[in-house]
């Protein structure tokens, strides 16, 4: 007989564990492409359409059950590898919505009645007769209204629009990608930045694909919970009934709230999901993360609509107020209160987008210094940064991707590729405002969003930066806001996934063969799936009920700032676009968040976040 070789302890130990990687992209993973693009995506788009949502996180776990299981009736169990990859891509083969953005949207613009009123309509001089919004969208972004009529992409006017959104896409594609490597290199190798919602889907994989009963039992009990509660809150409400009086997706304080300080919002978050982020991020960063949303949206708010002023001569500290003239929160601009918008009672659901006409320059302020202040306050964490990306395609062939200096030759490219293609379709815009603008805020707000996800779990991406930059050039044509803007800023999701790959001993390269292989494939789908839907009946109208409420408001709001660009715009206008872009409150914000750092590193008991605070300030605050 021949000699049998022993095992070892590192034989059995997962491969995350021993530095071993195993590629998830095989024979019996690849499938799972076309069961999300062929099976999973119909059910996608249809939610999307009646009720707003997306399947892509039950997608994902649905693939991984039904994988794992069919592969072990078989005697041959997925590995750990294999499992992630199916996780990951069967959501990206389901989720690729680019023909219902990129062609129904239009498609909708082009037809509607608001878009062709007279109200959105303008006096062109060429044509020598008003002009409708709907009428002046160029046909590169829609085709003729004969043409949506007829309710088929089978038509040759439809080319062209498909082109366009294809090629953009794929040119944000390659740039997320480029930039995806290289903060793998920066925020995982290099910083070891926790991702704290990268755990959650590597936990669920080992535990579906390994012998230990434990994490199975977990997972499978979390499971049951998650289902009955999704069962007695959210089914019945889909279908336009309640079991529980339970409100959805937080309780809301501000009726009451603003009886005893106007303008202050706050609420509780009701969803499930919300207080088991609350779990995974650390302590510190979840702390930080409420004050910079009380800083803000319950302080600050209260604050901009006089609410404040009111509060503490009530409670007998006018003299206070005597003392600080600017705790009225009235811009000596326009001598109107800052949150002009407020209306007394407003939700939650109502302040969060109406205060970003007043706290943008906070936002922008405080995610520049959240991303800034500690990679430049610590050059030796530098140096040692760039000799990580330095090293970017060496060492192991498991762990090599592409060597730094292709990767910022893609990412550059992709950047002038979407700046060229923009430039085509709109030549009259200066492409030497808009060439480093792109490349300078990709590039910027990448590092951020990278640092954001990886420390707290959550994206931060600054509302209004494209509405805001076309705004103060006053573009000579209503084309500038249908074409595909070239900021790509989609980095943090590779980031995340490469992270996850990490901790299950997946090799990076399979991973993003698997993903480049879906994308295809899902594109494809998608523009069969929603031909279909299109057929059946008009999008968006009463078989679609979510699709005929916000498209609406969708081509309103496109409509509202189109005319806001137009020349002769109202004071008003232009008092907005000021408090945009007010550059006192966004280095006054970087100030502010200096300070807290320099307090912070000589005080270790109380620092704080930098990265969190940034995200409590944008986000939601019942979510906070």
């Amino acid at each position: 007989m021949p000699e049998q070789v022993p095992t070892t302890v590192a034989d059995n130990e997962p491969p995350e564990l021993t530095g071993k990687l195993e590629s998830g992209l095989t024979a019996r993973t690849w499938p799972v492409i076309l069961y999300g693009a062929l099976i999973l995506m119909p059910a996608n788009i249809y939610l999307l359409l009646v009720a707003g949502q997306n399947l892509l996180g039950p997608i994902s776990f649905i693939a991984l059950i039904l994988w794992v299981e069919a592969a072990r009736l078989s005697r041959r169990p997925l590995t750990t590898a294999e499992a992630f990859v199916v996780y990951a891509v069967s959501a990206v083969a389901a989720g690729q919505m680019l023909f219902y953005l990129y062609a129904i949207h239009p498609a909708y613009f082009r037809v509607c009645d608001i878009a062709n009123s007279e109200i959105f309509s303008y006096f062109d001089e060429k044509l020598n007769r008003i002009v409708t919004f709907g009428e002046a969208a160029p046909t590169w972004w829609a085709p003729p209204r004969e043409v949506v009529e007829q309710r088929s992409f089978l038509h040759h006017a439809w080319l062209v629009p498909i082109l366009v959104g294809t090629a953009s896409w794929i040119f944000h594609m390659l740039a997320d990608l480029s930039m995806g490597i290289i903060g793998r290199e920066l925020f995982i190798k290099v910083e070891k930045l926790p991702f704290p919602f990268a755990h959650p889907p590597a936990d669920a994989c080992k535990a579906l694909t390994r012998g230990d009963p434990g994490p199975k039992r977990t997972f499978t009990v979390c499971g049951l919970i998650g289902t009955v509660w999704g069962l007695v809150v959210y089914f019945p409400i889909a279908l336009g009934k309640k079991i529980v009086n339970y409100p959805i997706p937080w309780i809301d304080f501000n009726r009451g709230l603003h009886n005893e300080l106007r303008g202050a919002s706050f609420g509780i978050a009701t969803d499930i999901l919300a207080f088991t982020g609350g779990f995974i991020i650390p302590f510190r960063v979840v702390v930080s993360m409420l004050i910079g949303a009380l800083a803000v949206q319950f302080v600050g708010n209260a604050w901009a609509v006089g609410g404040l002023d009111d509060f503490l001569t009530r409670i007998g500290l006018g003299s206070v107020v005597q003392a600080m003239p600017w705790l009225d929160g009235v811009n000596t601009a326009t001598h109107r209160q800052y949150f002009e918008r407020y209306v007394q009672g407003m939700g939650v659901k109502q302040m969060v987008p109406n205060q970003l006409f007043v706290w943008m320059p906070v936002f922008i302020g405080a995610m520049v210094a959240a991303g800034l202040l500690h990679i430049f306050a610590q050059p030796r964490e530098l140096v040692r940064t760039f000799k990580g990306l330095a090293a970017t395609g060496r060492g192991a062939r498991s762990e090599r991707t592409v060597a730094i200096g292709p990767l910022l030759g893609i990412f550059v490219a992709s950047i002038v590729g979407c700046v060229v293609l923009f430039r085509i379709l709109i030549p009259e815009f200066p492409w030497i405002i808009i060439f480093p603008f792109a490349l300078f805020w990709s590039l910027l707000f990448s590092l951020i969003d990278i640092r954001a996800i990886g420390t707290t779990g959550f994206r931060v991406d600054p509302p209004y930066v494209r509405e805001g930059l076309i705004l103060a050039i006053r573009p000579e044509t209503i084309g500038v806001w249908f074409a595909p803007w070239p900021i790509a800023l989609g980095s943090s999701s590779w980031v995340q996934d490469f992270k996850t790959a990490e901790l299950v001993g997946c090799t990076p390269r399979s991973l993003i063969v698997a993903k480049l292989v879906a994308y295809p494939v899902g594109m494809a789908a998608n523009l069969l799936f929603i031909s279909i839907y299109w057929a059946i009946a008009p999008i968006p109208s009463a078989a679609y009920p979510y699709a005929d409420v916000i498209l609406p408001v969708w081509a309103n709001q496109l409509c509202i700032w189109i005319s806001a660009s137009m020349e002769n715009i109202s004071p008003a206008t232009q008092a907005m676009l000021d408090q945009l872009f007010n550059l006192q409150w966004m280095f006054g914000t970087f100030a502010i968040f200096a300070g807290v750092y320099v307090v912070g590193r000589l005080l270790k008991r109380i620092q704080l976040s930098l990265i969190g605070l940034a995200v409590g300030v944008v986000m939601p605050i019942p979510f906070a």
